[in-house]
Parts: structure tokens; sequence; C-alpha cells
């Protein structure tokens, strides 16, 4: 009688065929660090993806407090969910001797914040000079965004740092921590996201909904213009204040077409019902 044998890596893959241990995959270089854990360059070892290169971020879980917790299980479930060629894919996730090994997509060329930096330090100027790449980034960008809001789904810290490109020059949103599921006719009210890049209304805890992310696309227009956001200089509780008592922030007079200008100013509405939605700005 013949022995049957089962597949050893059978239990160890994902219903997608992605390894759901340690050993599936090798780890190859830091590619990001953070303040709970760090996010390898790593190779799949197993599997229908074997020798397929992914990034994995490794959490370790004693770190986190509930709410931390929570973000992160939100995140990843946005992540998991999310099938659009402008947000990063997260392929598997599962938990390693109390660390969480969350394997996604790999991203490259990094975050626009990384390649401005590096731009800066070969020429010594600020921001992206181009106002075509820019426009590339930022129709990327919103194709993205709108997959998210016709989800009912509000991003909630979108900036440069949270924009990523790969080596092919394909543009991907990232980050989605502080993200939120909407529920019809009902707004949010939890104050996140980064300072220099957060709607007034979500300062304020006055409700907020899928404008307030336009809001900071708007900041973050300014941000790819300038090489840095407006106010950024500056404490985060001054920032709310600064960002709640003056006019809302513009692109310099000289430099920049009336396009870009307007594009900005559109944006950055304080009432945020005059401002346009993601639709309207791909138009």
């Amino acid at each position: 009688m013949v022995e049957q044998r089962s597949d050893p890596t059978a239990h160890t893959l994902d219903h997608h065929g992605w390894p759901t241990t340690k050993s599936g995959y090798r780890l190859d270089i830091v590619i990001g660090m953070g303040n709970f854990g760090i996010v390898w360059r790593a190779e799949c070892l197993e599997g229908m993806h074997s020798g397929q290169t992914v990034a994995i971020k490794i959490l370790d879980c004693g770190k986190f407090e509930d709410s931390s917790m929570a973000d992160l299980r939100r995140e990843s479930a946005i992540m998991n969910i999310s099938r659009h060629r402008n947000i990063v894919c997260e392929h598997v996730a599962f938990v390693h001797a109390n660390f969480l090994w969350i394997v996604m997509q790999i991203v490259d060329a990094g975050a626009c914040t990384d390649i401005m930096a590096i731009t800066k330090a070969q020429s010594g100027t600020s921001g992206i000079q181009d106002e075509a790449i820019i426009a590339t980034i930022l129709r990327e960008t919103m194709h993205g965004l709108r997959y998210l809001h016709q989800n009912d789904k509000i991003h909630r810290d979108i900036k440069a740092g949270n924009i990523l490109m790969n080596m092919n020059g394909e543009v991907l949103l990232a980050d989605f921590g502080v993200s939120a599921q909407m529920k019809k006719g009902i707004k949010q009210n939890t104050v996140c996201g980064s300072p220099c890049w957060m709607a007034p209304e979500v300062m304020q805890e006055q409700g907020h909904d899928t404008s307030a992310d336009i809001w900071s696309l708007g900041i973050t227009m300014i941000e790819l213009a300038l090489g840095e956001a407006p106010l950024f200089q500056y404490p985060p509780m001054k920032v709310i204040r600064m960002i709640l008592d003056q006019s809302p922030p513009t692109l310099p007079s000289r430099g920049w077409s009336d396009e870009f200008k307007a594009l900005v100013n559109a944006c950055l509405k304080k009432d945020p019902r005059e401002r346009p939605s993601i639709d309207a700005l791909l138009i």
C-alpha cells in the first residue's frame, strides 16, 4: 500500500498562495523604520509566488496599546480589501512570536518625500520644479483617492510621505492607519492625521467626511511644489491655532501656472462644502 504524503506547505499558504509563516520568506535589507517596527525588502520562498520580491512590515505587538492595535487592524483591513493600481496592496498578514508580519507589495522608489530629499541633496532645489511631474503624481494619487471615496472610505493622512512610487514611475497611496469607513449620513469626529495637513473641521471636531481629504490634498500640492508643507517649522499646537485663525495657504504668485494655483485654492476652502469632489478635481 502506497503511503499518502500530504503537501508540507499546504497549511502554510493562504488562499491566494502567500506563505503565512516566517520560513516562507527571506529578509533582505531594511527599507523603512517606525516607532513600533521596521519594513524589510524580502523574497517569497514558497508557494505560487516563490521568487517574488515583497515588502514586509514587522511590528512588535507588545508595544501597541489597545487603540494602536485597533488602528493597525483598520490599516490591514483596508489594504487587504483594496484592489486598485494606485493603492498599496497587502498580500497576507500573520503573527510570529508576538510579532505581526504584514506582507505587502514592494514599492521600490520610496515616498515622494524621499525622492524630493535626494533631489535637494543633489541639486540644492526644494520641491519638484516641473509642473508636469507634479500633475502626474497628483492625477495618480487622485485615482487612488477616488477609489477610496467611492467605497466610502476616508484616508485622513494624505501627504507626500504617504504617496509612494516604484521604479516604473507608478504612484501608490499608502498608510491607512487612521483611515475610516464612512456610514451613510454619519460624519467622523475623531481628531487624527498630521497637523500641517489636517483640515480645519477635523481639528474642531465638527464632524468631517471625504472633503477632509481634499484639504489635505491641497496642502500636499504645495508640499510637492515647495518641498515642505506650510507651517512645518512650528510645533503641532501652534500649527493648529494658525490653521484655524489664518487664511488658507497658497502657492507663491511667481513660478507656478494660474491653473495650478487655482487647483490649490479650490482644495483649500475652510468651508468643506465649498471644496470640489475628487471627481471634479480629476476633470
